[in-house]
């Protein structure tokens, strides 16, 4: 018997936008907004982009 695997790419927009909300919403912007249509369309759904704060961290060195 043949194993068979399933990508992200293969789950619904429903499956998806459950495991985004798990996330917090700057995490989701940063790692899938431009990683393909389907992502980028989810990811500019209102759940993600309304009250959203956006802060610039400074690194000392």
């Amino acid at each position: 018997m043949q194993g068979s695997s399933v990508e992200l790419n293969d789950l619904s927009d429903e499956i998806l936008l459950l495991i985004f909300k798990k996330l917090e919403k700057t995490e989701v912007l940063y790692l899938f907004l431009g990683v393909n249509q389907q992502f980028t369309r989810l990811v500019n759904d209102s759940i993600f982009t309304n009250r959203l704060t956006l802060t610039k961290g400074f690194v000392d060195g």
